[in-house]
């Protein structure tokens, strides 16, 4: 099947090295396979469906060299429907770092591109893992027993292989890969074809081909591929203009754009599951995961979720030290059920959500009103910012420690004001401040700040092109990414982050060296037109670095081309 770009045919030549006995050689397995719960019915209708097929002569128990096992359990789906799940034991010895990787947009990146879509049609492929056969010769890789001692073998892709994620994909990236202007996107066996207003004719022919690569593949789809092939163009155009729902986000056309918000089954699922008086660590987890899931939809501030992140954590800890998923949670905090009482009341809401803009970040100064250099020690913060008219003014303050001096005993132990403790406590804990000392000075809607820290997790928890951040682990670079999101979402105010050495931060002497007209608690303020501040473009800002932007000095962020230098020269 032609393709249009080079790496989608790399792709799925490096995804099908899993259909070939040869990856799997020399890899050592357990010889031993757990009888499996499947009722006789299911196993037989499972083989007359095409899953399972008896192993030859050569496969007994103890397995023999060659021949691996596979875990087969079922898991209950709404409507009464089982699911069944086939996990192979060579999952324990392919590591996920050896798996080809797959990138593709953000869920917020891709509700941007989808902002102006018109049209949007969807297409499933029904039982896609079952329509991809394995090879005959790999077929004893995946090998189970019944509880009559009788050996069976998969015949089509495990679904809960390490490595179908990839395989699936690449036959869906394949299938999907045409000379289009419209946007397609793609979930393993979800097809999305959305175009804009002005786009009808491509639209259609991007649909009309699509379905017909998809026969070519002789895949099933939801809603049936020959109706869709004989639908008329008119009638194609109006089903596509119609609410979509896609990944769990529905999409309503209204006021000109597409607005989104989840669908009725996260939200019925959420308020049910929320009702509970008792969890057990999995059915906590599994609320915990969908709401952050149900929250990222919306524009609700997602770092106020921090709560329920720490006992999400706190689970998966206590499961580690030998703690069971089917256990009992024993103790749930006011906070933590407050929270979640709170977002379940929010997301019950569900009402439909404008798509933010994304934030476009550049390493040019003259597009920020303000740039601020700020740093923080063990005595103090200090800032240095370059006002838009040219305006540099300097910024000090003394920590204030409620009158608590290190180490001094007290009843609960001895106390250490938290600024003295770690820069991770202090570094985020001084941005948030000066941001602050803006806001009570009067921010404009639109105004755009550009913060500048020699502390690298700041910069590096900036996870989008967007005012959705993520969820950090420490509780004071939480504080401040909720407040610039509500900045973002409530006053229009975009900051971006960035990154620069300790060592070039101007501000680095400013919250080291206070002298005696500081006062304790008091933010003193100086003119500072004769500091010479680095450009942006020495910096190092990951929402700059995807989009396309390289500064300088490189990137110091994981997962971007470009690598730091000066450092090393350093």
């Amino acid at each position: 099947m032609p393709t249009v770009h080079g790496g989608t045919h790399a792709f799925l030549l490096e995804a099908l090295r899993y259909l070939r006995t040869e990856t799997f050689e020399f890899l050592r397995t357990s010889r031993t396979v757990k009888n499996i719960r499947l009722s006789h019915n299911d196993l037989v209708r499972a083989v007359e469906f095409g899953k399972f097929e008896l192993c030859g002569d050569n496969v007994r128990h103890p397995l023999p060299e060659g021949v691996h096992g596979v875990n087969l359990f079922t898991v209950n789906e709404a409507k009464g429907r089982r699911r069944l799940i086939t996990e192979p034991h060579l999952n324990g010895v392919i590591k996920k770092y050896e798996l080809p990787p797959i990138s593709r947009l953000s869920r917020l990146e891709r509700r941007q591109r989808l902002r102006h879509a018109r049209y949007m049609f969807q297409l499933d492929f029904e039982a896609f893992y079952d329509a991809i056969p394995l090879p005959r010769d790999l077929r004893d890789k995946f090998v189970f027993r019944t509880r009559e001692g009788a050996m069976y073998r998969l015949t089509t892709l495990p679904t809960g292989a390490r490595w179908s994620v990839a395989v699936g994909q690449a036959v869906t990236w394949t299938i999907v890969d045409i000379d289009t202007p419209v946007f397609i996107e793609t979930m393993i066996d979800n097809v999305l074809i959305a175009a804009e207003e002005g786009q009808e004719v491509a639209f259609v022919a991007a649909v009309r081909t699509v379905v017909d690569r998809i026969r070519v593949a002789n895949l099933l789809t939801s809603p049936d591929r020959e109706a869709v092939a004989v639908m008329p163009d008119s009638a194609l155009l109006d089903e596509a203009k119609s609410r979509c729902v896609f990944l769990g986000e529905e999409y309503v056309w209204e006021e000109g754009e597409r607005q989104v918000r989840n669908t009725v089954k996260t939200v019925t699922k959420i308020d049910l599951a929320s009702r509970a008086e008792q969890f057990t660590f999995r059915s906590f987890a599994s609320l915990v995961s969908l709401i952050t899931y149900a929250v990222h939809t919306t524009t609700l501030n997602p770092a106020y979720l921090f709560p329920l992140m720490r006992m999400y954590r706190a689970l998966f800890r206590m499961v580690a030290r030998g703690k069971s998923w089917e256990d009992h949670v024993t103790y749930i905090s006011t906070s933590i059920r407050s929270t979640l009482q709170h977002f379940a009341l929010l997301l019950l809401a569900n009402p439909l959500c404008r798509i933010p803009e994304p934030i476009q970040a550049t390493y040019d100064d003259e597009d920020y009103d303000i740039v601020v250099f700020t740093d923080a020690s063990a005595r103090g913060w200090g800032a240095v910012a370059r006002w838009r008219g040219g305006q540099t003014q300097s910024f000090q303050q003394r920590w204030v420690h409620d009158l608590q001096v290190r180490g001094v005993p007290s009843g609960t132990g001895t106390t250490v004001p938290f600024n003295a403790r770690f820069s991770a406590n202090a570094e985020p804990h001084a941005a948030l401040l000066f941001l602050q000392l803006v806001l009570a000075r009067g921010a404009v809607r639109g105004m755009r700040i550009a913060v500048v820290t020699d502390h690298y997790p700041i910069a590096l928890a900036q996870r989008g092109e967007n005012g959705f951040r993520g969820i950090g682990r420490g509780y004071y670079l939480n504080n401040l990414y909720t407040f610039t999101n509500d900045l973002f979402h409530r006053q229009g105010v975009r900051v971006v982050f960035f990154y620069i050495d300790g060592a070039c931060n101007p501000a680095d002497r400013l919250s080291r060296n206070f002298g005696e007209d500081v006062s304790d608690g008091e933010v003193a303020v100086r003119e500072a037109a004769d500091m010479v501040l680095p450009r942006l473009i020495n910096t190092a800002c990951p929402v700059c670095e995807k989009q396309g932007q390289h500064a300088s000095m490189g990137s110091v962020f994981p997962g971007y081309a470009r690598l730091a230098t000066q450092n090393e020269q350093r």
